[in-house]
This record gives C-alpha cells, sequence and structure tokens, in this order.
C-alpha cells in the first residue's frame, strides 16, 4: 500500500511542479520581455516567477524526502527525464492548447521548463536520492522505552492507592496516632490514687490481715 501511495504522489506531483515550474518560467521571460505583453497572460511580474518556482521546488523537494516509500521518487524522476527527451524529439506535444488556455498562459509555457533542461538536473536529483539502501527499508514500529515500576503498579507521586483502589488526597487531615499504653503490672499494688481523694486502701488478700497505712514522714 505504501509503494502505490508513493507512486500516486510522484505522478501527480510531478505534474504539479512541472506546471508551476512553466507557470515560474513564463513570468520571468514575459518579465525581462523587451516587448509588450499580451493582455490575456497573467504571469507575466517577478514576484510571480518566482512564486512558481519556489513551488515547483518545495513539491519535487518533497518527492525526493518522501520516506513512504522509493517508488514516488523513481516515477518522478523518470518522467522528468522523459519530458526533456519529449522535448528533445517532438516539442510539439508540450502545446497543449486546452489546457493554457484554460489557465491564460502562452501555447509555449508548458515547453520552458525543458527548454532551460532543469528536468534533467532534478530527475538525476530525484533518482539519487531513491537509490539510498535506507530508502528500501521497512521503517520499523518504536517499542516503548522499559519503565522501572511494574505496570501493575502506579508510578510514584501518581496519588493512587493500590490497595483501597481509591486516590489518595495528601492535604486530607489524617487520624491521630497514639502511643501504646504501659504494660499493667503482674500483681497490682495495694494502693489506688485517684487524683482527688486520700489513698485508698485495697481490700487485703483472703486469709491475710489488714495492715494500717504507712505515710511518709514529712
Amino acid at each position: 500500500m505504501r509503494h502505490v501511495l508513493s507512486l500516486i504522489y510522484g505522478l501527480f506531483g510531478t505534474l504539479v511542479a512541472w506546471l508551476a515550474a512553466a507557470i515560474g518560467a513564463t513570468a520571468l521571460v514575459y518579465a525581462n520581455a523587451p516587448g509588450e505583453v499580451p493582455g490575456d497572460v497573467w504571469a507575466k511580474t517577478k514576484l510571480i516567477g518566482y512564486a512558481g518556482l519556489v513551488v515547483a521546488g518545495l513539491i519535487l523537494g518533497f518527492l525526493a524526502t518522501l520516506r513512504l516509500s522509493p517508488a514516488g521518487p523513481i516515477l518522478a524522476g523518470v518522467l522528468l527525464l522523459a519530458g526533456q527527451a519529449v522535448y528533445e524529439n517532438k516539442p510539439s506535444l508540450f502545446q497543449m492548447a486546452w489546457l493554457t488556455d484554460g489557465l491564460k498562459l502562452p501555447k509555449e509555457a508548458l515547453v520552458y521548463p525543458a527548454s532551460m533542461y532543469a528536468p534533467v538536473i532534478v530527475g538525476v536529483i530525484l533518482l539519487t536520492a531513491a537509490a539510498s539502501a535506507a530508502r528500501w527499508q521497512t521503517p520499523k514500529k518504536e517499542t516503548p522505552a522499559p519503565t522501572d515500576y511494574l505496570a501493575s503498579e502506579p508510578p510514584l507521586g501518581s496519588g493512587y492507592d493500590p490497595y483501597g483502589q481509591q486516590p489518595i488526597d495528601p492535604f486530607a487531615p489524617q487520624a491521630p496516632t497514639y502511643e501504646p499504653a504501659p504494660a499493667v503490672p503482674s500483681q497490682p499494688s495495694m494502693y489506688v490514687d485517684d487524683g482527688e481523694s486520700p489513698t485508698t486502701m485495697l481490700p487485703p488478700p483472703a486469709g491475710q490481715k489488714p495492715q494500717p497505712p504507712q505515710y511518709p514522714h514529712q
């Protein structure tokens, strides 16, 4: 498919480039002509002449650098060289009145590019560009670069919780954390201090006599 599309580009691109070069050459010829220019010819200034040549150069440059397939540049180069050969043997074939009259150009407009021998230079350039070995290789698909994290894990800083499956809001208030309570002693003290009343003595274990409380000397 890419070869067919490249051939279409090469065919129509060459025809349009030849026509643009014919318009540009006609304008330059009439701009430098000492005599009067026919009134029905609009291409008669240097600005139009250079613009036509620039358009032709852009189209042919696109064909020369086309990465789609080398078939298009090869066809374009062959057509240009064939056009030069037709001009050398039978230039009357370029006098297409139906085209030149419709575009309001002189009948010899399509002959001007071949009379300057420009198709020889451009045709050889296109064939040389198509002869590159890199042009015949099928473009390889780019493989994605490997990542440092697993596909199942979100990248760092993405705000995604892989466990709760919920986005993490870094500005959301978090629940306070508490320190673990101290371990309860194996033998509780005999005295209980509730902070409000005097020290209360716990009842003695069964089988023991109660002992009077001892207070520190003040």
